[in-house]
């Protein structure tokens, strides 16, 4: 069994209750951070290190997404102390785009890494969704993309220039904290279409949480101590990552799937493209989930493959659900999610919950009817997407 699959053994035995994917998920950014900035798999000319960003979203206590986050942080909080005491490797929620800036310019050295936790990523949405903040999305994509930032301020005369930064995340989110704060063009910008995201639901039934025993004590200890015992060595070096050709061919076919998806509007272009860069990074990722450092160059295998494309699918549908719900104007996105979540409701219960005039409503329902996520009989919606 490799360490990701440790790490989903122990999380589960703390927090039986929360949403299927968040372990996989966390375990793979958690993973993801010490190889970030020292591994790399070429697609075209681009170079790709495989840091993951990832997005928990789910309604609060009922998910578990912040426990999930905190045991997350925990690990790697952990390995971080014991390896380099002196060193922040974190960040802070940014007011504005121009202190996020300066946040970043004094953490940057050439080729440095960060880990970005945050259980309740609102304060960003909410600084994001205002005209000042605009610029925070923009400089996400380019430290998402290892590139780097070249700003002007004209009351500061003076050019702030970042170099690229290896940034690893895990953040938690409510649906409702995204339809409040982002705005519809949000959907569409390339912030949104590079994180990993799992779209959580409440598991059935309903599972108490567990008495901590020794038991899982000793498990989290010995599982804290694998990953720092081992973080010195995944963290140094350099090292190319290359496909087999098996591994390519299965790429390729899964490509070639996706495009279909793309002309059958089952999905959006955007989110196919991003996906196949996590699938390589998710590959690469698991070449370590063993601990241990791997020869120059590695060969990705087609079985490596196959486990990261089907894990890729999941986090590209989530994106595409995150999407969804602020793709619209937020009333109509506070509709569409709540019907969404109960799957079958009374247009009574809608106004009653979602605070909607009955005209607006009207037109809400043609809409979504139209666009095929819902049936109506009667006064019942009922999600069929």
């Amino acid at each position: 069994m490799g360490w990701r699959a440790t790490f989903h053994q122990v999380l589960r035995s703390h927090y039986p209750m929360a949403s299927d994917g968040y372990p996989e998920l966390s375990s793979a950014a958690v993973l993801s951070w010490p190889i970030g900035s020292k591994v790399f798999i070429k697609r075209g000319r681009k170079r790709i290190s495989p840091c993951i960003n990832g997005i928990l979203v789910g309604e609060s206590s009922t998910t578990m997404k912040s426990s999930v986050i905190d045991f997350a942080h925990q690990v790697l909080l952990n390995a971080v102390v014991k390896n380099f005491p002196d060193v922040d490797f974190s960040i802070r929620n940014p007011a504005g785009t121009e202190s996020f800036e300066k946040q970043l310019s004094r953490k940057a050295k050439d080729g440095d890494q960060f880990f970005w936790f945050h259980s309740e990523i609102g304060t960003l949405f909410a600084t994001m969704g205002k005209d000042f903040g605009s610029g925070i999305a923009d400089d996400l994509c380019l430290l998402f993309d290892n590139d780097s930032l070249d700003k002007l301020y004209s009351q500061q005369d003076k050019d702030i220039h970042i170099p690229p930064l290896y940034i690893s995340s895990l953040w938690g989110c409510t649906p409702s904290v995204a339809i409040d704060y982002l705005k519809p063009v949000h959907a569409d910008q390339g912030y949104l279409q590079r994180p990993a995201v799992v779209f959580g639901v409440p598991r059935r039934p309903t599972i108490s949480l567990p008495t901590v025993t020794p038991q899982m004590d000793s498990d989290f200890a010995q599982l804290c101590s694998d990953y720092s015992v081992a973080m010195p060595n995944l963290i140094t070096g350099k090292c190319e990552h290359i496909l087999h050709p098996d591994a390519k061919n299965l790429l390729d076919l899964w490509e070639k799937d996706l495009d279909d998806r793309i002309d059958k509007g089952q999905l959006d272009g955007a989110a196919a493209k991003r996906g196949i860069i996590l699938a390589l990074k998710l590959a690469v990722i698991n070449e370590y989930d063993g601990l241990s450092f791997c020869p120059n160059p590695n060969t990705i295998e087609m079985p490596e493959m196959d486990a990261a494309i089907k894990e890729a699918e999941v986090y590209i549908n989530g994106a595409q659900e995150l999407r969804s719900i602020i793709s619209d104007q937020p009333d109509c996105s506070k509709v569409k999610y709540f019907v969404r979540k109960v799957g079958e409701v009374d247009e009574v219960e809608i106004l009653k919950t979602c605070h909607v005039e009955p005209k607006r409503l009207e037109e809400i329902r043609v809409y979504l009817k139209r666009m095929k996520l819902i049936g109506c009989n009667s006064s019942t919606w009922k999600w069929v997407k």
